[in-house]
């Protein structure tokens, strides 16, 4: 009995009941094996075997068995074997000797042919929207074409497209490249041929590699167009689109300004277009960057072109000049400083020199704002004053400085260096009032200075050589307020302005009175605080005769003014230390109004130790410091001694 079986080099088995694929041009091996008395009998050796091509009635060879009835056929499948079912034939003529009979075995051969797939050599970069074609040769193990086969081009599993090969085996494959089945960059794509059973043709596959990137766009623009501008200015600008393949037409770009977009524009056949843009709110002054961009399209890339700017712009500078300016005085100017736009400028300075006094000021303005208030001093000389104003701090602004011109006066002024009444006469009561006129130079002598009395003209007069003019003379009859006024005219020539001092005088017969501490000391020896006051009318008279009545501690007690209006007093030093009151009270009369009042003393425990004998025999309040004396005015008046 004979086993067979057929294995190929590329490893395919079958055994004699199946079909084995086998393909031309392989050399495969034939094993058959020799038993004696069935399937699983002894091995026969040393026995002949014949292999034949049953199919096509030929011989293929012969070979022996071995010692374990082995017989081993190595065949090379010939390239001009015809392609197709085979079947192949192990004969075993038999032994009479060995008392073996014939017997053979056969095994079905399925042959097919390798195909080769070669594409024309494609152009390795191409853009997004080029038409590309593929010319494919199918031929098989023996380079003969192959007709009417199904030629694929594959992206990873997908087809992409497909055509079928002529007489010669060719096929061209037509496409259009994009983003739908490649990828911007390299790329690789697999042609394929599917295995034809009928054809007993086996598939084969070929892969090829391109490259797809966009065509890279270029703007350019005049070179002469101005890149420095003032506010308000227009800038035009030629604009060219190209790639390497020549103009872009109907392409639109934008135009933007530090990344705000001010305007968009087409290009026409040429792929040229003109720009005109005003220089507006969209610029600040300075440096400003205009970026002209091209968004592209799925064949060319975006880009970009960008262009520097300076934007300059005149300053309006705008300061309220005051009425009046006059040597010491500090003006407070109002200054607005806008662009030709009318916009707050950045970063400002704004000094102000007068070149006459060589007086400097220099105002600062917050951020987004225009307006500032500077302080300005005036100084000397009288006369036209020129103002210089220069613009600092922003380098981008024309005609940044300019001038004005003031006119500086002198401003006299009148003091009162006398007077005898304290701003209350009596009626027809003689008044002496002391005046001077100065100003910044000093004391004007020899100015007239007119004096009036309740308007009325009441004299003229010159000051002396220290600018002092004394007036002497009678207040009305008529009780109520009156004023008498100093005025000096002034000179124009000499930019002197003018000056008045007014006095009120208050005409009545019953006449306020001011109670004044004119000494005060704490004699311990005697445990009392000694005060000594000058009671005196407001109209300058010294009162003689006016009770005055006291409260000091728990004791109260009246006193009678002395010669020159002087009361002395003797109090009790009190026993504890602090602040204590002593308060007076004069009732009014035809010829005084009523007061009332209170001084605060202060008592420390040193004076009280000192009064019972543990210290100096004598305190003054006055040089020790241990007793202060303020008076408040007249009527309700509180003084302190500390």
């Amino acid at each position: 009995m004979l086993c067979l079986s057929i294995s190929a080099q590329e490893g395919r088995f079958a055994s004699a009941e199946n079909e084995i694929t086998v393909v031309r041009g392989e050399t495969i091996e034939i094993t058959i094996t020799l038993l004696q008395n069935g399937t699983f009998g002894d091995p026969v050796s040393g026995q002949e075997v014949e292999f034949y091509d049953q199919t096509h009635n030929t011989l293929l060879g012969t070979n022996q068995t071995d010692a374990q009835g082995v017989a081993l056929f190595t065949w090379a499948i010939p390239s001009s074997h015809p392609l197709g079912l085979t079947v192949i034939n192990a004969t075993f003529r038999g032994n009479e000797s060995l008392f073996l009979l014939p017997s053979f075995q056969t095994a079905n051969l399925r042959i097919v042919a390798y195909t080769r797939l070669t594409p024309n050599k494609v152009e390795q970069v191409l853009a997004p929207s080029d038409s590309i074609e593929i010319l494919v040769t199918l031929v098989d193990d023996v380079g003969n074409p192959i007709q009417d086969a199904v030629v694929m081009i594959l992206q990873e599993h997908d087809i992409i497209t497909s055509t079928t090969t002529n007489s010669s085996g060719v096929a061209l494959l037509q496409l259009v490249c994009n983003t739908t089945w490649l990828s911007l960059g390299e790329n690789t794509i697999t042609l394929s041929y599917s295995p034809d059973q009928d054809s007993f043709l086996v598939g084969s596959q070929a892969n090829i590699s391109i490259g797809m990137y966009k065509i890279p766009s270029i703007i350019r623009t005049n070179d002469g167009a101005n890149s420095t501008l003032l506010l308000g200015d227009v800038l035009s600008l030629q604009v060219s689109l190209t790639s390497s393949e020549g103009s872009l037409s109907d392409s639109e770009l934008g135009l933007y300004t530090n990344g705000h977009l001010l305007t968009k524009a087409t290009t026409d056949s040429q792929g040229n277009c003109t720009i005109s843009i005003t220089i507006d709110n969209d610029f600040m002054l300075g440096h400003n960057v205009i970026t002209i961009e091209y968004s592209g399209t799925e064949r060319y890339t975006q880009t970009t072109h960008t262009l520097p700017l300076t934007v300059l712009s005149p300053v309006y500078i705008h300061i309220e000049t005051p009425e009046t300016a006059y040597i010491g005085n500090v003006l407070l100017l109002n200054a607005s400083v806008r662009d030709n736009l009318g916009r707050p400028i950045p970063n400002l300075l704004l000094s102000i020199h007068d070149l006459s006094s060589a007086s400097v000021s220099t105002g600062y303005f917050e951020d987004g704002s225009n307006l500032t208030t500077i302080s300005f001093s005036i100084e000397a000389p009288v006369g036209v004053h020129t103002i210089a104003i220069e613009c600092m701090g922003n380098d981008y602004l024309v005609n940044g400085s300019t001038s004005m011109t003031i006119v500086v006066w002198s401003k006299p002024d009148i003091e009162l260096l006398f007077s005898n009444v304290e701003h209350y006469a009596s009626p027809y009561q003689n008044v002496t009032l002391e005046t001077r006129l100065s100003d910044w130079q000093g004391n004007l002598s020899d100015s007239q200075v007119i004096v009036f009395l309740d308007g009325m003209f009441l004299v003229t007069a010159k000051t002396d050589m220290n600018g002092i003019v004394t007036l002497e003379t009678r207040v009305p009859n008529v009780e109520g307020s009156h004023n008498i006024s100093f005025f000096y005219q002034g000179t124009s020539s000499e930019f002197q302005m003018h000056a008045q001092y007014d006095y009120l005088v208050e005409v009545t017969r019953q006449m306020p009175t001011n109670l004044t501490v004119t000494h005060s000391e704490i004699i311990p020896p005697l445990k009392e605080v000694f005060v000594k006051m000058t009671l005196k009318a407001l109209n300058g008279t010294l009162l003689h005769g006016v009770m005055v009545s006291f409260e000091w501690q728990s004791y109260t007690f009246d006193i009678m003014t002395m010669q020159q209006g002087q009361i002395e007093l003797h109090l009790p030093i009190p026993v504890s230390q602090g602040f204590h009151a002593l308060s007076y009270h004069i009732n009014s009369t035809w010829s005084i109004a009523a007061a009332a009042g209170s001084f605060d003393l202060f008592v420390a425990e040193s004076e009280i130790l000192s009064s019972e004998g543990l210290g100096p025999q004598v305190i003054l309040l006055t040089l020790m410091g241990s007793v202060a004396l303020v008076v408040i005015p007249a009527f309700v008046r509180k003084s302190r001694f500390i």
